[in-house]
């Protein structure tokens, strides 16, 4: 494995052993719910990457935006439900739904009331060229300072 998991010149499943440590190892900053399990998947899909992430029953993803990459390029973020559903924009997402929120585009949703849900997100993030894995630091930054991150 390098820094971001496994190249993309190999395969990689779900039983892999490093699918397992990823779990450990490549954990991401979640600032926007509370009590949510995320990790990136540990292939370099750039300029992509790819997470799965594990809300509670009933969890609030508060509102919030994060910054486009560029103007002509905004990046964001592919949501696939495995398991459970999410409630987002007055319409249920369930196994195999998906949507996907531009950057730059103020969102919030609830995971499924009364199960646990799993989702598969793959983001186009700020800064991964230059080796940024994951969410804007300015925006995880402003969320620990208090300051509302939606305009």
């Amino acid at each position: 494995m390098h820094t971001l998991g496994v190249g993309s010149n190999k395969v990689v499943t779900s039983y892999d052993i490093q699918a397992r440590i990823a779990r450990d190892t490549l954990v991401v900053d979640a600032p926007f719910a509370k009590e949510i399990r995320k990790w990136q998947i540990p292939v370099d899909i750039c300029e992509w990457r790819v997470l799965i992430t594990e809300y509670p029953p009933n969890t609030l993803v508060e509102p919030h935006v994060h910054p486009a990459n560029t103007p002509d390029r905004p990046g964001g973020s592919m949501r696939t439900v495995l398991k459970g559903s999410i409630e987002y924009a007055g319409k249920i997402f369930g196994p195999g739904d998906w949507f996907f929120i531009p950057n730059g585009v103020p969102y919030s949703f609830r995971s499924d009331k009364n199960r646990e849900t799993i989702v598969m997100y793959k983001y186009d993030f700020f800064g991964v060229a230059q080796g940024n894995r994951f969410s804007s630091p300015i925006e995880i930054e402003r969320y620990r300072n208090g300051i509302d991150s939606v305009a």
